[in-house]
């Protein structure tokens, strides 16, 4: 791209013909001036994520006259041409690529067959636990009943004269004995709320790694995202962030000048 513009030259070029200053720009766009002249000088590495000098490109764009989405487009093309010119050939297989696990489900599945099998293991009828015993097939095992003759008690299969037989739970029962199943399974997530006074660009991150948000917000919009505390959050205008809460519980939001990337913590 060495015979057209860098969106930098470009922007100020245009500003330099509309009599503006840096400060000027500064001031319409709510960032520093050092953010202003790294812009120009196509000093990316004293910006933040490529997601964030792509909306300040195109807001400076917009306030000079050029077409915003252009000068955008070209800063991804500049970016990807020096990824390519710096990433040298390998035939390494790519990693792979970090997948969250939904391990509250499976720790429910393992919590219920667990108790499921502790619950025949222990029960005074189960001498034997199999296959059909932890339902794992459809039809139901029962037990064969000697019809009484007489005066004699009602006996079971496998039972002798003499030892007193015990009753199967009753349903009730039986859901009393599940009933902390659900507390298990049922673990709420940690509750991440930011609210803002003007537009921000932002980003979350939870305790696993995984992005659970990025993307612009406005005055007008609440950000609440779910996750597993402590959060990463990164504000594109730290300044625009009037407050933050995780779990209802506010978090200090350090005082910013505006158009400031900050990163903080949130637990």
């Amino acid at each position: 791209m060495s015979h057209v513009l860098l969106p930098g030259k470009r922007l100020s070029d245009a500003r330099d013909a509309k009599g503006l200053s840096v400060t000027d720009v500064a001031q319409a766009l709510h960032m520093s001036t050092a953010y202003v002249k790294a812009l120009e000088a196509d000093d990316y590495e004293r910006l933040p994520e490529a997601a964030f000098v792509k909306g300040y490109l195109r807001n400076y764009a917009r306030l000079v006259g050029l077409p915003g989405d252009d000068i955008a487009n070209m800063f991804s093309q500049v970016m990807a041409e020096e990824v390519s010119a710096n990433t040298p050939e390998r035939t390494e297989q790519p990693s792979t690529q970090y997948v969250p696990q939904s391990w509250l489900l499976y720790a429910g599945i393992s919590v219920v067959a667990l108790i499921i099998v502790l619950w025949f293991a222990f029960s005074p009828e189960a001498v034997d636990v199999s296959a059909q015993d932890v339902g794992i097939h459809d039809e139901p095992v029962a037990a064969a009943v000697v019809e009484p003759t007489g005066d004699e008690a009602p006996l079971v299969d496998g039972a002798t004269d003499g030892v007193e037989q015990e009753s199967q739970p009753t349903e009730a029962e039986a859901e009393e004995v599940l009933t902390p199943l659900a507390e298990v399974v049922a673990v709420s997530a940690d509750v991440l709320k930011v609210n803002f006074s003007d537009d921000c660009w932002v980003k979350v991150s939870d305790a696993t790694g995984a992005t659970v948000f990025t993307g612009q917000k406005s005055a007008a919009n609440k950000l609440v995202v779910r996750g597993q505390s402590p959060f990463r959050v990164t504000l594109g205008n730290a300044a625009a962030v009037s407050s933050i809460t995780v779990n209802d519980s506010s978090v200090s939001v350090p005082t910013a000048k505006p158009g400031r990337v900050l990163t903080l913590r949130a637990e």
